[in-house]
C-alpha cells in the first residue's frame, strides 16, 4: 500500500483546500497524472501523482483543509518510475520534498504521515506551561477532551499547538468522546445572546491566508505612512494622448504602469525602498532588480500580482501585462511565481473610491505605495483660482529600516517625477 501526501508548496505555505478531486476510488492513475486541484493563498494548482497504481481510498472531502505531509491518497500496486521521489519508513518523522513544483507536471514526494498515538500517562488534564504555544480556544479544547497540552507537539508556526493538533492527539489516545468532539467542531450556538439569528462561516482558503499575513505584517512591521497631494494635470493629458495612440491596438492604458515607471526612478534613487528585511537572519536584502507588485480585487480575496523587470519594460507592455495578471487573478489562474517575490507594492484604491488610506505593508516588503482617486480641485495659481486635476499618493514603511524625513524626500522626489510623465 502506497500513501500519496500533500508535498510542500514552498514560501511558507502551511496548509491547502481541497478543491476537488481529479480521481475516484478504483481508478487506476498514471504518473503524473492529477489527482487532486489544491487551493491555497496563492493560487490554485494541481497535484501531480508521483506513481502509477490503483486508487484505494480518498482520506479527504472538497472543502478540507490539508496540511503538507498529510495523506490524501492510498494506493495498491504502485510503480515509482520517478528516481527523485521521496520514500522514508513509517516511523520516522515527516520530511518535505525539497524540489517539488506543484503545477509544473514535477512528481511529488511519496511518504506516509500518520501521527503515532501518546502513551496514557502522557495525556491527561492540566494547565498549559506558559511556553506552550496555543489559542485560549485551542487550551479550551484541551482542558475538555482530557488532553495534556504540554504533551502535544504543534505543527503550527514556531511549534504553535494548533486545533486540529489537540483534535488529532484526543482520537490517537482514545481520549474524548465522538460527541466531545463533534461539539467543538460544530458551531455552538446559530443566535446571539439576544436570540437574533447569526451564521457561522470557516475561516479557510485563501481569506484565510489573507488574515495571517496580514496579522502577521502589522504585528511585525512598525508602520507609518506619509501623504502628499500631487497636481495630475500633467499625468491625466499624458495618459490621454498615449491612450489615443495605442486605441486602435485594443490596449487599455490606465494610470498604474506610469506610476510603476515613475517608482523604478525612485527607488532607484532610494534603494531602501526596493530592499526587504531577512527576520531570521537579521539582515536588509537589497534588490538590484525592479519587480512590482500590484494589489488585486478579485472575487477570492486580495492577491498581488507581480509585473517582473519594471525598468526594462515600456508603458505599453506593463499596461497589457497588468491586464492579463489581473484578469487570470480574477478567474483564480495565475501561477504561484506569478505572485510571488514582488520587491515593492502598489494598491490603487482610487480605481473604487477613496481620498486615503492606510495600507499595509506586503511583509517582508519594507513599502507599499498607494494612489487614490483623482478629482477636481481649485487651486490658487497666478493670483487665480483654476481647476486642477489632484490626486493624494501616499507611501507606508517600515520604521525598521526607513526613517521619516527619508520617506518624506522620496514622496517628494516621487511626485516630480509624476509630474513629468513625458520622460518615463
Amino acid at each position: 500500500m502506497s500513501k500519496i501526501v500533500l508535498p510542500d508548496l514552498g514560501e511558507g505555505i502551511e496548509e491547502g483546500e481541497l478543491v476537488q478531486w481529479l480521481i475516484k476510488v478504483g481508478d487506476e492513475i498514471q504518473i503524473d497524472q492529477g489527482v487532486a486541484e489544491i487551493l491555497t493563498d496563492k493560487a490554485a494548482m494541481e497535484l501531480p501523482s508521483p506513481v502509477a497504481g490503483k486508487v484505494t481510498g480518498l482520506k479527504f472531502s472538497e472543502g478540507d483543509m490539508i496540511r503538507v505531509g498529510q495523506v490524501m491518497v492510498l494506493l495498491e500496486g504502485a510503480v515509482d518510475e520517478d528516481p527523485t521521489s521521496v520514500k522514508k519508513a513509517p516511523d520516522q518523522p515527516p520530511t518535505r520534498a525539497s524540489k517539488s513544483k506543484v503545477g509544473e507536471g514535477a512528481s511529488q514526494t511519496l511518504t506516509s504521515y500518520e501521527r503515532g498515538p501518546s502513551s496514557p500517562e502522557e495525556i491527561y488534564p492540566s494547565v498549559a506551561q506558559s511556553h506552550i504555544m496555543a489559542a485560549p480556544s485551542t487550551r479550551r479544547a484541551a482542558r475538555e477532551l482530557g488532553v495534556n497540552i504540554n504533551r502535544v507537539k504543534g505543527s503550527g508556526p514556531a511549534g504553535r499547538v494548533l486545533y486540529e493538533d489537540v483534535l488529532v492527539a484526543s482520537q490517537s489516545s482514545g481520549l474524548g468522546s465522538q460527541n466531545a468532539i463533534a461539539n467543538l467542531l460544530t458551531p455552538s450556538a446559530l443566535v446571539d445572546p439576544k436570540g437574533r439569528p447569526i451564521r457561522r462561516v470557516p475561516l479557510r482558503g485563501i481569506r484565510k491566508k489573507i488574515s495571517e499575513n496580514m496579522q502577521r505584517s502589522k504585528l511585525t512591521i512598525p508602520h507609518f505612512s506619509l501623504l502628499d497631494e500631487l497636481n495630475a494635470d500633467p499625468l491625466v493629458a499624458f495618459r490621454e494622448k498615449l491612450s489615443a495612440k495605442v486605441k486602435d491596438q485594443g490596449i487599455k492604458i490606465t494610470y498604474l504602469p506610469l506610476i510603476m515607471k515613475g517608482l523604478v526612478v525612485c527607488v532607484k534613487e532610494f534603494p531602501e525602498f526596493n530592499a526587504s528585511m531577512d527576520d531570521l537572519k537579521k539582515e536588509i536584502v537589497y534588490r538590484d532588480y525592479y519587480d512590482f507588485g500590484f494589489a488585486a480585487d478579485t472575487p477570492q480575496g486580495l492577491m498581488v500580482p507581480v509585473i517582473r523587470n519594471v525598468d526594462q519594460k515600456s508603458v505599453v507592455e506593463i499596461a497589457q501585462e497588468i491586464v492579463s495578471l489581473a484578469s487570470r487573478a480574477r478567474e483564480g489562474k495565475l501561477q504561484r511565481d506569478e505572485l510571488t517575490g514582488s520587491t515593492i507594492s502598489i494598491t490603487n484604491i482610487g480605481s473604487i473610491t477613496g481620498n486615503y488610506a492606510t495600507p499595509i505593508i506586503n511583509h517582508p516588503e519594507v513599502a507599499i505605495v498607494g494612489m487614490y482617486r483623482i478629482y477636481k480641485k481649485p487651486v490658487w495659481i497666478d493670483s487665480q483660482w483654476k481647476p486642477v486635476s489632484t490626486m493624494n499618493v501616499s507611501v507606508t514603511c517600515d520604521h525598521r529600516l526607513i526613517d521619516g524625513a527619508v520617506a518624506a524626500r522620496f514622496l517628494k522626489r516621487f511626485l516630480e517625477v509624476l509630474q513629468e510623465p513625458e520622460k518615463l
